[in-house]
């Protein structure tokens, strides 16, 4: 479970459009790859203006693991989200190796004591590493507050053996659509191997009306993603694939011949695959690669 420099960015920009509620729940305790003084310098440049640590608060990292060593001068997810918001940090963790407030195991349905406590629950690349998906869910659902809101930070693509699973954008917009969240979003992100402390990761607006095509790329890639409790919130409804936007799926060779007829359809289909794919690639019209049909954001 960690934060780099571009969830750190990504977490600003969310507490900047809408201002988190506390407590704070992470899904373990965060490595957070960056020193406090970057983190100050981040939330500035976001246009957000730091808050004091109180009086004997440390800057320092608080993991067992880090206080010696290469990562001895990060800092802690408790530290940033206080200098954020000043916001309390709770953290979960199925066991107490690194000290967190709740042990839990998310593959069991969470205690009532639990259910709706915190205003913001921190996903910082847990859900791949719980082998009960559904529970963990539904257990987070339970814990958020209602108007609460859930970030998720986890492997889309190239991470084999880094957990149990990877996701797709249509796995979170489909099981939080159905089971009554809102204001949902997704970005893709494209993250660099060689770094976790660095910056300026790449990223794009995931659709998710976007025909249907495979997503292909040489690099990781990451998914974040952001959902609030809405009222009428449930965590027990299990979502057919594509039910968040109830279209059909669209072909990549129906997506270059749609809108048209005539010679234009006919020749789209006539064409042998790899001439075709040869002439979406030179038309900017391929889905299968960067940037996949979607909105450049920038860099985080």
């Amino acid at each position: 479970m960690g934060c780099p420099l571009p969830v750190l960015r990504f977490l600003a920009r969310e507490h900047a459009r809408s201002p988190y509620s506390g407590p704070v729940l992470t899904l373990g305790r965060q490595c957070v790859y960056a020193t406090f003084d970057q983190v100050v310098q981040t939330l500035r440049e976001e246009g957000l203006e730091p808050r004091p640590l109180p009086a004997g608060f440390s800057e320092r990292t608080d993991l067992p693991g880090w206080r010696d060593g290469p990562y001895a001068t990060m800092t802690s997810d408790r530290a940033f989200f206080h200098a954020l918001g000043g916001l309390e940090t709770v953290a979960l963790d199925h066991s107490d190796y690194e000290r967190a407030e709740v042990i839990w195991d998310l593959n069991r349905p969470v205690s009532p004591e639990l259910e709706g406590r915190f205003g913001l629950i921190l996903d910082g690349g847990t859900l791949e590493h719980v082998f009960d998906t559904r529970t963990a869910l539904a257990n987070i659902a339970r814990m958020l507050k209602p108007g609460g809101r859930v970030l998720h930070t986890n492997p889309t693509t190239n991470y084999v053996a880094h957990g149990f699973y990877q996701f797709s954008p249509t796995f979170y917009y489909d099981w939080y659509t159905v089971n009554g969240f809102t204001d949902l979003r997704a970005v893709l992100v494209e993250q660099p191997p060689w770094s976790q402390t660095g910056r300026g990761w790449r990223c794009w607006a995931w659709d998710p009306h976007r025909p249907y095509a495979f997503a292909r790329s040489s690099r990781l890639l990451m998914t974040y993603f952001v959902a609030k409790k809405g009222p009428g919130a449930t965590d027990d409804r299990i979502p057919q694939q594509g039910e968040s936007t109830r279209h059909d799926e669209v072909s990549r060779t129906d997506y270059d011949a749609q809108g048209s007829s005539g010679w234009r359809a006919r020749l789209a289909r006539a064409l042998p695959p790899r001439l075709h794919l040869a002439i979406r690639r030179v038309r900017g019209r391929d889905l299968t690669t960067e940037p996949w049909g979607l909105r450049y954001l920038g860099r985080l």
